[in-house]
């Protein structure tokens, strides 16, 4: 079993230092092997980064968005019953996602919802990053991502990227020009909840994957495997 000083080595090890802004993507496939999980593994990386630091995690709402984008089938005639349901609760968990849980259940997370996803933060910069989501196009140009790439920040992928990786998204985005897509999810203001659509660019996985590919074979990244999760340390501006 892992402990925080078990991680606090594997994590300097990576190349993980004081001050840092780190993006979490991805999840922990052996986190069962850790003493209380992901609190342990969050407590190691704040303690290594200090009150400089800040750490960011985004969470999709998966089966909280449009029906269209979800893992699973679901008949056209159906989809308006779904939004209704969804738009009938401000109680909008992601039981889906242990990460997002336990940042949320920490007093020190500042957090913003966006009806596609949520963004996370603790530290010194966690407010300015999550001061704002524009609702279209969220991963533009004044968006949480691009606040991380402004403050030089470092992305921790865990294991493989997710299958809506943000920060990749973002810097894809950011690349080129990508075609446009109309999604949609819950959004929530002043405890009322509601069904809004938004616009959105449209990218794939495989592109994430391809560019996640290239960084790793042309410049210098830093990865170690811990109980068999394996991590990678790159500089947000290598991805751009």
């Amino acid at each position: 079993m892992f402990d925080k000083q078990d991680w606090i080595e594997q994590l300097k090890a990576l190349g993980v230092r004081k001050d840092m802004v780190i993006v979490l993507d991805g999840v922990l496939n052996q986190i069962d092997y850790t003493v209380h999980q992901y609190n342990t593994f969050l407590e190691a990386l704040l303690d290594i980064i200090s009150n400089e630091g800040t750490v960011v995690y985004v969470s999709h709402h998966e089966d909280l968005i449009e029906p269209g984008y979800w893992q699973k089938e679901v008949p056209l005639h159906e989809y308006d019953k779904v939004r209704k349901q969804l738009a009938s609760t401000t109680h909008q968990w992601p039981s889906h996602d242990l990460l997002a849980t336990t940042f949320l259940l920490r007093d020190d997370t500042f957090s913003k919802r966006h009806p596609s996803f949520t963004v996370m933060s603790i530290g010194k910069y966690a407010r300015f990053i999550t001061r704002k989501i524009p609702l279209h196009f969220p991963n533009g140009e004044y968006s949480p991502m691009q606040s991380c790439v402004d403050l030089k920040a470092y992305v921790i992928v865990l294991n493989e990227l997710s299958l809506h990786s943000y920060p990749f998204h973002h810097a894809i985005s950011k690349k080129s020009k990508q075609p446009t897509i109309i999604s949609g999810g819950i959004l929530i203001e002043e405890g009322v909840s509601r069904w809004q659509k938004h616009l959105d660019s449209k990218v794939s996985y495989s592109q994430m994957m391809m560019l996640l590919e290239n960084v790793e074979s042309n410049r210098k990244v830093n990865r170690i495997d811990v109980m068999g999760d394996g991590l990678i340390l790159l500089p947000f501006e290598h991805l751009l």
